[in-house]
């Protein structure tokens, strides 16, 4: 759900309830939907005019806003599950202020005093950790991109 400029919904079959994030909508496929309304241009400041890549094709998401959850986290429907825990590790890349790759590896730097050089791995996404990524999430950009 990347670099979807102008989308506003993306409709999948089997779908059984729609996920909803501050961007895109995800939404049963059913006949005779028509179009969506285009989408205007992301409020929200992009994650990669703050999360550099140094090396390698670990990235931050373009856009900010179709991986953050507008509702519950705590659902455990299939569809979900998968994107929560591809969302998880959006939102993830989006709150370092460097990503690289090493040896297969991705590795992040957290600025501060003092600065953390650590390595991203792999993180389960359970709802109440999603739900904890997503309100940094916003914190940092939603209220960035109004201010």
């Amino acid at each position: 759900m990347d670099g979807l400029p102008g989308i506003t919904e993306i409709r999948l079959l089997d779908l059984d309830q729609p996920i909803r994030t501050l961007d895109i909508n995800v939404v049963p496929w059913r006949d005779g939907d028509g179009d969506a309304a285009p989408r205007a241009a992301p409020v929200f400041s992009s994650p990669r005019r703050f999360a550099r890549t140094m090396a390698g094709n670990s990235r931050a998401p373009v856009e900010i806003g179709n991986w953050v959850l507008d509702g519950d986290a705590d659902r455990q429907d299939y569809a979900f599950v998968l994107w929560r825990e591809i969302a998880a590790d959006a939102l993830r890349r989006s709150l370092v202020n460097e990503i690289y790759d090493v040896h297969e590896s991705t590795r992040v730097v957290l600025a501060g005093s003092p600065t953390r050089r650590l390595r991203l791995g792999v993180a389960q996404a359970t709802a109440s950790t999603f739900a904890e990524l997503s309100e940094a999430a916003r914190w940092v950009f939603a209220s960035a991109g109004r201010g």
